[in-house]
């Protein structure tokens, strides 16, 4: 039997992309930060993807009710 991955969140806030990617559960789920260009203008690690939606709200005022569920990784940048 395959473990379920969790899939990844996203959540749009004003001009700004935010993303919460899972990694393996012992090294934990990080958090990306775009600008509204899909500049990629930071990433932290969190030990849980419940610490990164918390992390993104004290750090970047992003409302916890805004994440949803992600298909794709991460937003395509421009060139």
């Amino acid at each position: 039997m395959s473990q379920h991955q969790p899939k990844s969140l996203i959540a749009n806030v004003g001009s700004n992309t935010y993303i919460i990617r899972p990694d393996l559960p012992e090294v934990g789920a990080y958090l990306y930060v775009f600008e509204n260009e899909g500049r990629d203008v930071g990433d932290y690690l969190q030990d849980t993807i419940q610490i990164c939606i918390e992390f993104a709200f004290e750090e970047f005022a992003v409302p916890m009710d805004a994440w949803r569920e992600k298909e794709d990784d991460l937003p395509k940048t421009q060139d």
